[in-house]
């Protein structure tokens, strides 16, 4: 698993981000148990306890909707949801039209999208 967040981002910052992971993993009406895993897996890496996930879970529309600003954050967040659509082995097309809606949300050109 790659680094996808810094050391200086904050819990909220960390929820936002996996808050949109966890938006993708259940985008297509089907987690498969390698997303599952993949994403629980980070969750904990990134220090998020049983409490944060919940909570992230519970408010998942306000925290993914809060992007990050910064250009190199935004290229992270669409990396990380990157490897989560690929982590069951297959890339769905509602999966490609929720990473153009957040690239469009974000400013950031389809060409920047890493497929």
């Amino acid at each position: 698993m790659f680094n996808l967040f810094k050391k200086d981002r904050n819990k909220s910052e960390t929820k936002a981000m996996m808050a949109c992971i966890y938006k993708f993993m259940m985008t297509d009406g089907h987690t498969s148990s390698e997303e599952s895993r993949y994403f629980w897996d980070m969750c904990r890496e990134k220090g998020l306890d049983k409490a944060d996930m919940e909570d992230m879970i519970l408010n998942c529309t306000k925290y993914s909707q809060a992007f990050p600003k910064d250009r190199e954050k935004q290229k992270l967040l669409l990396a990380g949801v990157l490897a989560m659509m690929k982590a069951d082995g297959a890339v769905k097309p509602e999966e490609i039209e929720l990473l153009k809606k957040y690239s469009a949300a974000m400013g950031l050109p389809e060409s920047d999208l890493p497929l």
